[in-house]
């Protein structure tokens, strides 16, 4: 029960205050205009709709923009949305139009060639199948945005500057049928690629404050219309994306919430709703989770996984090169008095070529290196505390005439000892768990995420991995260097699978057995659950919000993939 807790208590923090669903939302006020018996006034549900391209949330959120802060004060809203990494303008304006993700508008480039925009259609087009007489209109800062994205619209513009996207879309809410209306700025964004995209940077804040200003003039006409008080105006006021720039290290996460090319805001806002703020998820305490098997024992009872020798020559280290050791390991029992749980190594007993990670009797962890005619070479780490997820490397490199080894705990890097003429070639199995040696009671530990290398990783690269629970294949090494890779969290099966071209599966033996687990790790950053982005307020939820405000019959059976994104009301009067 303590480790599902702990599983989900960091989803908790960030869902809750947040109201969104997928289904209708009673905006306590149908759809037409008149009186009934006890005198009431209905009110006509409408849209103003306003983009900011290039307003990067978390920058938009420090300028402390006037407007938009006034109307926080009733809006759901957050300043750390996230617009899909391909991190395409246009791909975020199709996202905020569709309802849908780009593998189905797909709108992935920059010239929209090869999109499925007939099959998902941007909102207005779907508003005005039910309703053909209601009035949609656009006005533009990008002529691509127009013509590309919008159709279905009464009226739509492009303009050389956000002054006339303001004016015309003030003058169109001076008319009484205006009914959906979509204002598209372009300043902010053209700052932020001239000077960057930071509240430091003194024209981009200036570019933020005067579109604010804009909103507010535009807030301030529409609650002016002589009918305002028979209409039920809801106003959306989103960035498609941020853009770039150098995030300080002590910000940085390594997820898609410290990309500042992501970092959209949202701010859905009604005069009567309570306000709602949408934080952003706390990333440092998701928690390391899988299956794995806990490997323990020793001689012919042990719980281990093993390579056969022949299938493992890979893993000999030879006289020459350079290699990387890398893995996960949370120690159950360290044994006595100094059993191995890494090795390619036939009998830790003696100083036989090969390498090992075991446990020593003082208690630390330690790799130990043999060759014939060497003397054993000692490469301790720290001495780990039990019940604690760490990352274990060794490394052996070379450095002109000579070749060293080197450990690393986490990301504490550990004194190099000098391994030149060393030739670590053995027919030993690759073994994980138990191997022969000097061991009265066996060791007993949960590993995972076992790589190696046929290159020495670089002191920062191996500091900053040992933070990740799975490689990036996005970087080159883990594509043409990775020459064992087994996560060890398959929860099924009897081996732990080798997904790296190599294919070398381990075999389990012993009686085995798959075990859930879920661990916050103060070290560790284990990659984001895939529904995380899902969870905050996005520009994906923005047209199916407009289809539940509008009221549009059926909407819910489209396939889109948004949500209904409004808070509650501070009361049910009209």
């Amino acid at each position: 029960m303590k480790k599902r807790i702990l599983k989900n208590i960091w989803l908790l923090a960030f869902v809750v205050g947040a109201a969104s669903c997928n289904h209708d939302f009673d905006n306590r006020l149908e759809p037409k205009t008149g009186n009934d018996s006890s005198g009431l006034v209905y009110r006509s549900p409408k849209v103003l709709y306003v983009i900011v391209d290039g307003a990067r949330g978390t920058s938009t959120q420090t300028v402390n923009p006037p407007r938009l802060m006034e109307m926080s004060e009733h809006a759901l809203y957050t300043w750390n949305a996230v617009a899909d990494t391909i991190a395409l303008p246009v791909t975020a304006w199709a996202d905020m139009l569709t309802g849908v993700y780009k593998e189905k508008h797909q709108v992935t480039k920059a010239d929209f060639s090869g999109n499925q925009l007939a099959a998902w259609p941007m909102f207005f087009q779907r508003l005005k199948k039910d309703q053909p007489a209601l009035r949609t209109t656009a006005f533009c800062a990008s002529a691509a945005f127009k013509d590309n994205l919008v159709s279905a619209a009464d009226v739509k513009e492009s303009y050389n500057d956000d002054a006339s996207v303001k004016n015309a879309a003030l003058k169109e809410l001076e008319r009484d049928s205006a009914a959906v209306v979509l204002a598209q700025f372009g300043s902010v964004d053209a700052a932020g690629r001239q000077y960057g995209y930071d509240a430091s940077v003194p024209a981009y804040s200036g570019a933020i404050l005067q579109v604010d200003s804009y909103i507010g003039e535009l807030v301030d006409k529409l609650k002016a219309r002589p009918n305002y008080g028979r209409e039920n105006w809801l106003v959306i006021v989103a960035s498609n994306m941020g853009g770039y720039f150098a995030v300080p290290p002590a910000d940085d996460d390594k997820t898609v919430f410290s990309d500042p090319r992501l970092n959209q805001f949202v701010m859905i806002y009604h005069p009567r709703f309570a306000p709602a703020y949408v934080a952003r998820p706390n990333t440092s305490s998701i928690p390391y989770t899988g299956y794995a098997v806990t490997l323990q024992g020793k001689d012919a009872s042990a719980i281990n996984a093993t390579l056969p020798a022949a299938s493992a020559t890979a893993y000999n280290f030879n006289d020459k090169g350079d290699y990387t050791v890398q893995c996960k390991i949370k120690i159950l029992g360290k044994g006595t008095p100094q059993p191995a749980f890494l090795a390619k190594y036939a009998n830790t007993t003696g100083a036989q070529p090969g390498w090992a990670f075991m446990f020593q009797s003082a208690g630390e962890w330690r790799v130990i290196v043999g060759a014939t005619g060497k003397a054993l070479a000692y490469l301790v780490g720290k001495n780990l505390p039990l019940n604690e997820w760490h990352t274990l490397t060794f490394k052996i490199y070379t450095e002109g005439a000579k070749r060293y080894g080197v450990v690393f705990t986490d990301d504490t890097k550990h004194t190099p000892t000098d391994l030149t003429g060393y030739n670590i070639t053995n027919a030993a199995d690759l073994t994980v768990g138990f191997s022969p040696g000097w061991i009265s009671t066996g060791s007993s530990q949960t590993i995972t995420d076992i790589r190696i290398y046929n290159v020495a990783l670089d002191d920062a690269t191996i500091q900053q991995d040992a933070k990740s629970t799975v490689p990036d294949f996005k970087k080159a090494y883990n594509i043409n260097n990775l020459i064992g890779y087994w996560p060890c969290t398959e929860g099924i099966g009897g081996v732990f699978k080798d997904l790296s071209p190599s294919k070398k599966d381990l075999k389990l033996n012993g009686a085995f057995k798959w075990n859930s687990f879920s661990d916050l790790s103060a070290f560790m950053r284990p990659p984001l659950p895939s529904n995380v982005v899902q969870t905050m307020p996005g520009g994906i939820d923005l047209p199916y919000t407009i289809f539940n405000w509008m009221k549009a019959p059926g909407y819910a059976s489209w396939g889109l993939d948004g949500r209904t994104r409004i808070t509650g009301f501070m009361d049910v009067q009209p």
